[in-house]
């Protein structure tokens, strides 16, 4: 009778090995889970920009129609058109870059602004065109 006892006393916990495994297995899916939350934090902030350099190409075609001109030096923060109530972002979304390569000659503009530190993802600038906008990396 006591060597029973013995026996299913002595098999109580976990072994080393399956400890050890079960410690892996979380390590892999914590892992997975910090790769997953990067690639969408780093998605998040390429729409920020996205939609930023939207709103600014809308204000700049906005600008272009009325009798105005676009600010030239631009500045974050700052006017996009020299009369007129719209502002380009601040620093934190735009970076230190806005530049008017084209100021709505025909309706045709040409405008480069450089993410900030808030949306800086995979683009590193965008181009905003009177009928387009290209993200640079």
């Amino acid at each position: 009778m006591l060597n029973k006892k013995a026996k299913s006393n002595s098999r109580r916990g976990f072994t080393v090995i399956e400890l050890l495994v079960i410690v892996a297995i979380i390590g892999i899916l914590c892992t997975v889970i910090l790769v997953t939350l990067s690639v969408a934090r780093t998605r998040a902030k390429d729409n920020s920009f996205k939609t930023t350099a939207h709103s600014i190409q809308t204000a700049l075609t906005s600008c272009c129609i009325t009798p105005t001109t676009l600010t030239n030096p631009p500045a974050p923060g700052g006017r996009i058109c020299s009369a007129g109530p719209e502002t380009y972002p601040g620093a934190e979304s735009m970076g230190g870059g806005v530049v008017v390569s084209n100021g709505c000659n025909g309706g045709n503009f040409i405008v480069t602004i450089d993410t900030g530190t808030k949306n800086s993802g995979t683009y590193a600038s965008a181009t905003i065109r009177s009928d387009s906008i290209t993200f640079n990396e």
